[in-house]
């Protein structure tokens, strides 16, 4: 004969199980703002690695030409040597910015390299994911970022 002692089952209690939730409701609201931050953080870098590599080429271009190369977006990937408004790159792989997004304004000795996913040409496969994103870089390789409105603020990317 079993004693009713020995079978009484341990449960929790509903304080218990909203103590848990709680618990894990503070800690996703503390991990998805830097989630969100790091994910967007990784997007741009893509956007950085196109803008050095014009400016790798505009330095190059400079050096034989004495010159900076102006380039409208959408004409990045033509072959200077043939056409003389591109530079020879082509991002059509790219995850988050196509040709389309790359551009080069000239100011004197200077020029700005620029980065837009706010481009509605833009093509790449995540396209929609970068549409509130867009990076600079002038010829010494500084480079600025902004999120949002295009009328917003630029600031030091570090």
């Amino acid at each position: 004969m079993q004693s009713n002692r020995n079978t009484k089952k341990r449960n929790f209690t509903l304080i218990e199980l909203m103590v848990v939730v709680i618990i894990v409701a503070i800690l996703a609201a503390a991990a998805v703002p830097i989630y969100l931050a790091q994910s967007r953080r990784a997007k741009t870098a893509e956007a950085v690695a196109g803008l050095g590599a014009i400016r790798s080429v505009q330095r190059v271009y400079y050096a034989e030409k004495s010159a900076y190369l102006a380039i409208t977006a959408g004409n990045i990937s033509n072959n200077p040597e043939d056409t003389d408004v591109g530079l020879g790159l082509d991002f059509g792989t790219n995850t988050y910015f196509d040709d389309n997004c790359f551009a080069v304004t000239i100011s004197g000795a200077t020029f700005v390299a620029t980065c837009d996913g706010t481009d509605a040409d833009n093509a790449s496969p995540r396209a929609s994911d970068v549409t509130k994103i867009s990076v600079r870089m002038n010829e010494k390789g500084q480079l600025s970022y902004r999120y949002g409105a295009s009328d917003a603020s630029w600031s030091s990317y570090e």
